[in-house]
């Protein structure tokens, strides 16, 4: 359903570069996906396509930055840990980096990759539903276009 629009849509058509390769497979859907991604911002699905397309982005990278983040909570924990211990820092921070740390590991490993997949999925969906309804708005101009208003002779008919 989805590549004969896309194919209707940019001319590029995605099942017959599956016969061509990876390399050129990839660059036949990227280039689609480009074609189709500057079409949709300028329908009115646009704004529901870029707030999904922001949540993916933001849980994607949120993700991808947890060896970071997770690094400063250890370094917390280890600080905290040590000031407790050696100098009778406040049992209070010691215990906020206790928690931080298995929270943390849980947060990057068990809770944001379903929360990433599901960002993306939403943006699948919406970014192929404008599809659609691009096409299919296409597909009715192109209708009106070709069709002939009721009531006129075609051209070159001769009246009686």
């Amino acid at each position: 359903m989805h590549a004969s629009a896309i194919k209707q849509l940019t001319g590029l058509d995605i099942p017959a570069a599956t016969q061509t390769g990876i390399v050129e497979l990839e660059a036949v859907i990227n280039d689609a996906i480009a074609s189709l991604r500057a079409r949709v911002w300028k329908t009115e699905f646009g704004e529901r396509v870029s707030i999904h397309n922001a949540d993916y982005g933001f849980a994607r990278n949120f993700t991808g930055l947890y060896p970071v983040w997770l690094t400063f909570a250890l370094l917390s924990f280890a600080g905290t840990s040590a000031l407790f211990f050696l100098r009778g820092g406040s049992p209070v921070w010691f215990g906020v980096a206790t928690i931080l740390v298995p929270l943390s590991i849980a947060l990057a490993f068990v809770v944001l990759p379903p929360y990433v997949r599901q960002r993306a999925r939403y943006y699948a969906e919406s970014f192929f539903a404008a599809v659609t309804a691009l096409h299919e708005s296409e597909g009715s101009r192109s209708a009106v276009k070709t069709r002939r208003p009721s009531g006129r002779r075609p051209s070159g008919a001769v009246s009686s």
